[in-house]
């Protein structure tokens, strides 16, 4: 038998943690977002975050599937090796896909005699409440409960342990087409990730801006992406309105490229740094300051006032306006809106606030957008709810759980201190 020397006194086996890790994939029109995050003491560190070119979405659904698939391979693979995580699922965020959301019912029935309710009995009121008619094109993305209601007692955020005869769930169901959906499962299959789950990237911003605050009653939240728009209403932080308008970032870089006569990449770049033209009682503020731009793309140097920038970012922004209060009239839904937050891209155009008391009621501001070390991204919220919506899911099952030395770990606490 061979010999053994035993370790010297006072040394120790290396001890060893669990960390929980997220990551989520945020495919955009142009490009995907990528981000892992670890959750410690109820709080989310972002441990990596990359906005990867190469990936062309329209309306939901990948223009370039193999191209589609290796950007997901490549954007993981920088995403572990920058984190110094290794992964073993994904959440993904659907993007477009003629998202649609609407508010359904949906009951069981407990028992003839009163009893408890448990959790098994709200996982199936909420599956009760998704089962909603659609066309074969069209599928359910999620199911996100609004309330419960047990026999007479009603508005319930969660009734577990309650006792009565019947459990019903009221739930606001997002809807999406059916070959964006299954373009997303395939791909993050093809790219060998196994999927945790699917959410509505427009809901992943609204968890992160705004259904956090459930004192404010009624938030409108507008939040413009590359491609479109997407306009939730929360009612305490829960989801009672979703539409996707069709313009977004690019289309208002565009408009405002052809109207000054410089390139689409000027343009963004002016919207980015100089639509931010101040509106007070309806005056304009910094009118008259002139900006320079640089020759770009076959185009000339020129200069352009931000008055002018305002004015013809305004004239993309208006019509939006119109539609969305319109969509919300016809719904009912126009009265009584406490706050409308402005996000994505919209966050810096100061003028919007002014703007959009002439069409919606109640306050107006902007998200602000925040940052995590070096990774800075106008939709950076939306990778932020993709975390804690990964987090959030695993509430109800056994969390996944990665293990690594306890050096490792005190090194990612010391790289990483800012929280999202």
């Amino acid at each position: 038998m061979e010999n053994v020397s035993p370790k010297p006194e006072g040394e120790k086996k290396q001890d060893f943690v669990q960390i929980q890790l997220a990551g989520t994939i945020i495919p955009l029109s142009g490009r995907l977002l990528v981000g892992i995050g670890m959750l410690e003491d109820g709080k989310i560190k972002l441990l990596y975050a990359e906005s990867i070119g190469n990936c062309e979405i329209v309306d939901g659904v990948p223009v370039n599937f193999p191209q589609f698939v290796e950007s997901i391979k490549y954007g993981l693979s920088r995403a572990e090796s920058g984190s110094k995580a290794e992964l073993f699922s994904i959440t993904a965020g659907l993007n477009g896909g003629g998202v649609v959301g609407l508010n359904s019912r949906g009951a069981i029935f407990l028992s003839d005699l009163k009893r408890s309710v448990t959790k098994r009995d709200i996982e199936k009121a909420v599956a009760a409440a998704g089962k909603i008619e659609l066309s074969s094109d069209r599928t359910v993305l999620d199911i996100i409960p609004v309330s419960f209601s047990v026999d007479e007692a009603r508005g319930l955020e969660n009734p577990e342990g309650l006792e009565g005869n019947r459990l019903e769930c009221e739930a606001h169901v997002i809807t999406c087409r059916t070959d964006a959906k299954e373009s997303l499962v395939k791909g993050v299959a093809k790219a060998g990730w196994k999927l945790e789950g699917i959410y509505y990237d427009g809901w992943g911003s609204a968890i992160s801006g705004c259904a956090g605050d459930t004192t404010v009653a009624t938030t409108l939240l507008i939040d413009v992406c590359d491609s479109h728009t997407d306009v939730m209403l929360l009612k305490h932080g829960r989801p009672r309105y979703t539409a996707i308008f069709p313009l977004g970032q690019k289309g208002i870089a565009s408009e405002l490229a052809k109207a000054v006569n410089v390139s689409v990449v000027s343009a963004k770049k002016l919207l980015a740094e100089h639509a931010a033209v101040g509106v007070s009682d309806g005056f304009t503020l910094e009118s008259g300051v002139e900006v320079a731009v640089a020759a770009d793309g076959g185009f000339p140097a020129k200069g352009i006032s931000q008055g002018e920038i305002w004015t013809l970012t305004e004239k993309s922004y208006r019509p939006m306006l119109e539609n969305i209060a319109k969509d919300l009239q016809i719904r009912n839904l126009i009265d009584g809106i406490d706050c409308v937050a402005w996000g994505g891209f919209a966050g810096s155009v100061r003028g919007l606030p002014e703007l959009t008391r002439l069409y919606i009621s109640g306050a107006a501001r902007q998200l602000p957008m925040r940052t995590a070390g070096t990774f800075s991204d106008p939709l950076f919220n939306r990778l932020e709810g993709g975390l804690m919506y990964s987090f959030s899911r695993r509430k109800t099952s056994s969390p996944m759980m990665a293990s690594a030395p306890q050096g490792i770990v005190n090194k990612i606490k010391d790289w990483f201190k800012d929280l999202i």
